[in-house]
């Protein structure tokens, strides 16, 4: 292995931490997490326009954090 390989952990696993999505996800009523569960799914809706949709009910996720979630890159490593 060279020093790049030694620094870069390729078969590493997400930390499998819950991401603000996943919280999120966990305390919206039923309804209210199916349907962000139908948004994060389709991919034409932009990440951007899922956090604004949840900063007018009072929910603050950044649309960054919104986007890694979808691509699996988040804490929580779960592609929604």
């Amino acid at each position: 292995m060279g020093k790049l390989a030694d620094l870069i952990d390729v078969d590493r696993k997400p930390n499998l931490q819950v991401c603000g999505v996943t919280m999120l996800l966990r305390s919206l009523a039923k309804a209210d997490a199916a349907d962000l569960h139908a948004a994060l799914a389709d991919g034409n809706v932009a990440s951007a326009t899922i956090a604004r949709a949840l900063a007018a009910l009072g929910h603050t996720l950044r649309s960054n954090t919104i986007r890694r979630h979808r691509r699996g890159e988040c804490g929580c490593g779960q592609a929604s």
